[in-house]
């Protein structure tokens, strides 16, 4: 759980079920003009995930794998998008992919505002950047992902508050470096 500033003696155990229905369209341009040079893809995967743990009663917030805690009991939107080309190169993929998330539910969404100053339960999280895979020969290749992601200033009164529900938002929001991912793959 994490419902308080201090969740020492907080009761573990109960059942997380994280339920997923969504669906993925994907297409390549050169399924209309062929060519090696036309491959322009382009895929987009929604989903709507319903978050449940047993022990968390209306409103109460929860850990799931050392995350952020700030899960709750009800529907969450996630979203991933890549937009691409795929040259016949060693560099055989070159794109932007983005994530994206927020509530659904509106007793979640409007718990805490980003107008009303609150932690902002209605905030929309982005994770975007470009996307390259490189062809090494053999079956190996690399794959080099620079991510950003969107946040919101938090007060500087508030901004060290263990709880996150404890923080009120400036309203102000900013686009920082998140991640530099390279990733070895080896087909056998």
């Amino acid at each position: 759980m994490n419902n308080a500033d201090d969740i020492t003696d907080t009761e573990k155990g109960g059942w997380a079920g994280l339920y997923f229905l969504g669906g993925t369209f994907q297409f390549d341009f050169a399924a209309i003009v062929p060519g090696e040079w036309n491959h322009f893809v382009i895929s987009a995967t929604g989903k709507a995930r319903y978050l449940n743990y047993t022990k968390a009663g209306a409103g109460e917030s929860w850990y799931w794998r050392a995350d952020e805690g700030q899960n709750f009991n009800g529907w969450q939107y996630k979203g991933d998008y890549v937009l691409g080309w795929q040259p016949p190169w060693k560099v055989n993929f070159i794109g932007f992919i983005a994530e994206h998330g927020f509530w659904i539910s509106p007793e979640i969404r409007d718990k805490s505002t980003i107008e009303s100053g609150g932690w902002g339960s209605d905030f929309h999280h982005w994770r975007f950047g470009p996307l390259m895979n490189i062809d090494l020969n053999n079956g190996h290749g690399l794959t080099i992902l620079l991510q950003f992601r969107n946040g919101l200033y938090i007060t500087e009164e508030t901004a060290y508050a263990r709880w996150f529900q404890r923080w009120e938002a400036e309203g102000g929001k900013y686009i920082k470096l998140d991640r530099l991912a390279l990733a070895y793959s080896w087909k056998f």
